[in-house]
């Protein structure tokens, strides 16, 4: 006896075997083709751009933009170092400088009892005192210079070619400035007298730039 297909099983067998017949008629690609096209195309490698230095429009290297002081290298060598420090030296001052900071910036204890005077000590943290210390420490005296918030001379030196210096000035060879000349003395003679032309303090024409705030009380810009 025959069984018959209803209408629906009759459009599932149709669906099927068109299926299958669609595949069968399909060309099949080899496997390394399948992969081959998954796969991303690989970009060819970009060659890097020499560095060119910006120049202005006569020629001369061009050095605007933003500048800062901001280091832990002073700018003339200190004492009989020589012209770089160790990895291990530079490591220890900026070890020292970041704990410093970290030090000065705690909360206050408004119950702390101080039993001597108030100055601008220095920081009570593990570590031999940076220059940068030493001169704020030396700047105000007992009753103290400007405080850390006036004050940025980061946590890092100055490293040339990835070796770190002990000073920035690096020629003359000893990292210290040449002596004035005779005109620069005789300039700075000039500037003195200027400044004393019209009377001590008679007016903002007569105080010193670094009073004046045109430049700093150091070596560097104000």
């Amino acid at each position: 006896m025959k069984r018959t297909l209803c209408s629906r099983q009759r459009g599932r067998s149709l669906a099927g075997g068109l299926a299958v017949a669609l595949a069968l008629s399909m060309p099949f690609a080899p496997l390394n083709a399948q992969v081959a096209e998954k796969a991303p195309a690989k970009k060819a490698p970009v060659a890097s751009k020499a560095w060119v230095m910006p120049r202005t429009p006569e020629g001369k290297p061009d050095f605007q933009g933003n500048w800062t002081n901001e280091t832990q290298t002073p700018f003339e060598r200190m004492g009989n170092q020589g012209p770089t420090l160790t990895d291990a030296q530079a490591a220890a001052l900026e070890k020292r400088a970041a704990d410093v900071e970290e030090f000065r910036n705690r909360p206050s204890d408004p119950n702390e009892k101080v039993d001597k005077p108030v100055g601008n000590e220095l920081a009570d943290v593990a570590g031999e005192p940076t220059f940068v210390e030493r001169i704020a420490q030396a700047a105000g005296g007992n009753v103290g210079g400007y405080n850390g918030f006036w004050l940025d001379p980061g946590h890092q030196v100055i490293r040339f070619d990835g070796v770190a210096r002990s000073s920035i000035v690096i020629d003359p060879p000893n990292g210290r400035l040449p002596a004035l000349t005779d005109a620069a003395k005789q300039r700075m003679a000039e500037r003195a007298s200027m400044s004393r032309r019209g009377g001590a303090l008679e007016g903002p024409e007569a105080a010193s730039l670094s009073d004046r705030c045109l430049s700093s009380f150091g070596s560097n810009a104000g």
